[in-house]
């Protein structure tokens, strides 16, 4: 998740709960928590998308 909030910019508490909230796809491999890069990066588009729009 380190990694994540790396390439993102956003806090790791932020993607945490983002990822418990079901918001961030992420997997889960015993009590480790991870994020594709191929889904991070889609989630990234689909944000990225949507800023502007709410008003």
């Amino acid at each position: 998740m380190a990694d994540a909030a790396g390439i993102t910019g956003f806090h790791v508490q932020s993607l945490y709960r983002w990822s418990r909230l079901g918001t961030l796809p992420t997997v889960r491999i015993g009590r480790s928590v991870r994020v594709r890069r191929a889904d991070l990066d889609r989630w990234l588009t689909k944000q990225q998308r949507g800023r502007g729009r709410r008003r």
